[in-house]
């Protein structure tokens, strides 16, 4: 007698106009596929194991890697060539917005001249899936978005949380990881 149930796929959560909920599959018996880790840069639950996902020993025994999480800033932009006012990240132009986006840790670095209210989004990473047979699928990291005035001159750090690490139980079961978090540290005073 096999499993027709598909492991855990994916913790939900996170905002419905952002695609970065549940991006882990779960391991499936019928058909006979392994799961997969939450996606990079997602803060998405990594997939639960399945009695049946291959490449794990005994099989079953796997709760995938939870994904990453993401810092993302923006602000006004500095010009009308598409100038920025700040660095650190990778820095693109959307409308009349400068976006500085962390996919790892870095510093987000303001001159001297720099007023400006900052817009942040911020996600966690994302927690790993259980191992056992049928092992639930991780959580998605948790997010907050918010503005805050940056005057003057700072070198902020921001750190990106990692994902959940991926569990292995032979013969038993275990609870995924949690992801870690991710911040701004925003200088005393703003």
């Amino acid at each position: 007698s096999g499993y027709d149930n598909p492991g855990g796929g994916g913790g939900g959560g996170g905002s419905s106009s952002y695609g970065y909920a549940g991006a882990g599959v779960g391991g499936s018996y019928n058909p006979n596929t392994a799961g997969s880790a939450g996606k990079t840069n997602s803060g998405s639950g990594g997939g639960g194991a399945s009695p049946g996902s291959p490449g794990t020993s005994p099989p079953g025994s796997y709760g995938y890697a939870g994904g990453s999480g993401i810092v993302v800033l923006r602000y006004q932009i500095g010009s009308a060539t598409g100038t920025a006012k700040a660095s650190g990240g990778s820095i693109s132009f959307y409308d009349d917005k400068t976006i500085h986006t962390f996919a790892q840790s870095g510093t987000f670095t303001t001159p001297a001249p720099f007023n400006e209210t900052c817009e942040y989004f911020i996600i966690a990473g994302g927690g790993s899936g259980g191992a056992s047979d049928n092992g639930g699928g991780g959580g998605a990291g948790g997010y907050k978005t918010s503005t805050i005035a940056q005057p003057g001159a700072a070198s902020i750090t921001v750190t990106v949380g990692g994902g959940g690490a991926g569990v292995e139980t032979p013969g038993g079961s275990t609870d995924g990881n949690q992801g870690s978090a991710s911040s701004i540290a925003w200088p005393p005073g703003t």
